[in-house]
């Protein structure tokens, strides 16, 4: 998890380039990004948008943790703000035991943490 900058990034052009979300890049004052990406997806290089995509851009949409430090760092962005977290893996599905298991375990993580509240 903690190496998933490389898996995450290239997804963030796409996003970044559409409409919806060049509001949003707009509101924290990336307008100039979103719409260097939505030049870079529709250009001849394509492959320029990750670069695009700054630490913060992706610090400010995504969490980035080891798996050891997963449920204390989503507990720390979500507490009082979410009751319910969605894992989005960047590698793709979660298919297999090793994935299932290492999200089991920050879920349980995050559950024992509530249950010593």
């Amino acid at each position: 998890m903690a190496g998933s900058r490389i898996g995450c990034v290239p997804s963030w052009p796409s996003y970044g380039a559409t409409p919806a979300y060049r509001k949003i890049f707009e509101h924290h004052g990336w307008g100039d990004v979103a719409d260097g990406l939505r030049a870079a997806l529709g250009g001849p290089n394509p492959a320029l948008g990750p670069s695009l995509v700054a630490d913060e851009i992706l610090d400010t949409f995504s969490v980035r943790a080891t798996w050891e430090d997963a449920a204390g760092t989503l507990r720390a962005r979500y507490e009082g703000i979410a009751t319910s977290i969605l894992p989005y893996p960047v590698d793709g599905p979660i298919t297999t035991g090793d994935d299932r298991r290492r999200w089991a375990d920050v879920a349980r993580k995050l559950r024992a943490d509530d249950d010593e509240r």
